[in-house]
């Protein structure tokens, strides 16, 4: 009823790139390889894993694939992605609707399921450490 969504996903970018703006290039230069190479990893493992359980529940491949990747974008990118996608490719409200209505459950599914467990079980590994 606020009509808010606009103005709190802007506030949640906004936190992002404070964060960044107290960076500079030698900070970023000594993390590049690392979060490269972790970011590749877990592509790969989240494509490969993604495959597998579409095959055993029945998913296309594609969905399945496409729903494990979607992990790694977040809120903002389940919400924004599956109505992009879902605009680029139908022609009609009715298509739209149809794509749209089968694409953004899964996605945002996907990426609460990665927020909530995963942090879960990063958080009891890390919290040993403090």
């Amino acid at each position: 009823k606020a009509n808010s969504f606009g103005f709190l996903t802007l506030v949640n970018i906004a936190v992002i790139f404070s964060v960044l703006s107290i960076t500079d290039f030698k900070i970023l230069g000594t993390f590049w390889l690392p979060v490269l190479t972790v970011n590749i990893v877990a592509l790969i493992a989240m494509f490969l894993v993604s495959y597998l359980v579409g095959k055993l529940l029945g998913i296309s491949k594609y969905m399945s694939v496409a729903t494990g990747i979607a992990c790694m974008f977040g809120f903002p990118g389940t919400y924004v992605i599956p109505g992009e996608v879902a605009k680029s490719i139908t022609k009609t409200p009715e298509e739209y609707d149809f794509v749209f209505n089968n694409l953004y459950p899964r996605m945002l599914i996907s990426g609460f399921v990665n927020v909530t467990i995963l942090s879960v079980l990063i958080a009891g590994i890390l919290v040993k450490f403090i």
